[in-house]
């Protein structure tokens, strides 16, 4: 049988030798301390040297997966030769991390010089990039011990993937979280092919990962817009990742602390933390924000600019609307209501302008919501503020607040409404021909008896 020697990186004669195969006996058998004291037996060039199966005897200590056959073979072997590939085109130091041998991988990187640990492979990986693209997280902890940031934090060969980015992409979120915590700001938020690594885990929902990343990541790199013009805050909405969001808006807290109290990027923060039902976050934002109300439509300051992402957000959420988009601020009143938040919306509401709260040309207005979804202290506070006009404004379905009431069975709404209209306007139809009674008749007994005491005898008929 004839072998190439050349491809196996080796110029001398296939090693033959009596105690070279008394050796791969001994491994077979699991014998290793026979083994390391034979290893003492042979010369530096004779552990280097391929045998007929294209491996020399530092291939075969790391598939045995024993540390002290490899460590007893390293301190026999000429470093040189440490980073001799066998036939299947692998090193030592490729065999440990595909097996994700962690005691082998640190045994082999000790032995190896910084630009040996840090070369490229014919697929354009350093042996870092190999241990993340195959989410060998053991391997991957112990040759970081070895590098330093810059190796960490290397782009691959081809297209310029770090490692975390292919951690990220093999979702090896195991590999990513251990990566991010021996990496800067600035490595964590590099994006490749428009996406970050807590993009790419935000996508896979895989909460721990995404917080251990963001928790790591400059204000600025979370501000980054992606494919559909979204920020990880708003993929964290998408998602309903509250962990990972919580973590993100505390960075951005931090990152608009020096903003000043009008800036557009807190009330994004605070819609957010409505959205995801994070209460006592959403407290302290409300109180960080000026009681001057923010308007999206009115002249930024050079400040402000900065945020353009929110003049870019507001765009995306009207994109598929004929009307103009309301403030931040109004559409997280309304997400408040929806939680049964009464302290929170009232002191949105003390933010908010009196023409903000008439009605929101898209679906409903805050009355409407609170007809929905129930809050009397809230509606009490809206009733002093709309106009005796509005408060029977009709929504894009049709109906009024007391509609809304006796659909959604809201005794206390129809009960605060009621006296404060006129009785032609109890019979008044939503956009589907039926009146507030016709609509209580399903839901609420109650309801009923108050429209029926409040209504003339002509309207029963």
């Amino acid at each position: 049988m004839k072998i190439d020697l050349g491809s196996l990186n080796s110029t001398q004669a296939p090693l033959t030798t009596h105690t070279y195969s008394l050796i791969l006996e001994a491994i077979e058998l699991k014998r290793f301390k026979d083994a390391i004291f034979l290893v003492a037996s042979l010369s530096s060039a004779e552990l280097s040297q391929l045998d007929f199966w294209g491996w020399n005897l530092l291939h075969r200590a790391v598939k045995s997966g024993d540390v002290g056959l490899v460590e007893a073979t390293l301190n026999t072997m000429d470093p040189e030769a440490i980073a001799i590939r066998n036939k299947q085109g692998l090193s030592a130091l490729e065999m440990a991390i595909k097996r994700n041998l962690a005691d082998c991988t640190t045994a082999i990187a000790s032995h190896l010089d910084s630009a040996q640990l840090t070369c490229y492979n014919s697929d354009g990986d350093t042996p870092l990039h190999l241990a993340a693209k195959l989410g060998k997280t053991d391997a991957a902890i112990a040759l970081m011990k070895h590098l330093e940031i810059e190796a960490i934090e290397a782009a691959q060969a081809k297209d310029g993937s770090t490692a975390l980015i292919l951690a990220a992409r093999g979702r090896h979120w195991g590999t990513v979280r251990a990566l991010a915590e021996q990496m800067t700001p600035e490595g964590i938020g590099r994006a490749v092919k428009n996406h970050t690594a807590l993009t790419l885990a935000l996508h896979d929902k895989d909460s721990d990962a995404a917080c251990t990343l963001a928790a790591k990541m400059h204000g600025a790199d979370l501000l980054q817009l992606f494919p559909y013009l979204s920020t990880p805050l708003d993929m964290a909405v998408l998602h309903r990742m509250p962990e990972v969001g919580e973590v993100i808006i505390k960075q951005l807290m931090e990152y608009c602390s020096y903003q000043p109290p009008t800036c557009p990027l807190r009330y994004h923060l605070l819609r957010a933390a409505v959205k995801l039902e994070l209460r006592d976050l959403s407290g302290v934002l409300i109180s960080s924000i000026s009681s001057e109300p923010y308007h999206p439509g009115r002249d930024l300051s050079a400040d402000e600019l900065k945020f353009s992402t929110f003049a870019l957000l507001e765009l995306k959420d009207s994109v598929n609307s004929n009307v103009p988009k309301l403030s931040a601020l109004h559409a997280t009143l309304l997400d408040t209501i929806i939680h049964g938040w009464t302290e929170e919306a009232l002191a949105i509401l003390d933010r908010l302008p009196d023409e903000a709260l008439i009605w929101d040309k898209v679906a409903s207005g805050p009355l409407h919501h609170v007809g929905r979804f129930g809050g009397v202290e809230i509606a009490e506070a809206l009733l002093k503020r709309i106009p005796p006009s509005q408060i029977l404004a009709r929504n894009s379905r049709g109906r009024n607040i007391l509609h809304e009431a006796a659909l959604c069975g809201k005794d206390t709404i129809c009960q605060l409404i009621i006296p404060l209209i006129s009785k032609d306007s109890l019979t008044s139809w939503d956009g589907l021909g039926r009146s507030a009674l016709h609509l209580a008749c399903d839901q609420s007994y109650e309801n009923v008896c108050l429209l029926v005491e409040a209504m003339a005898p002509e309207d029963l008929s």
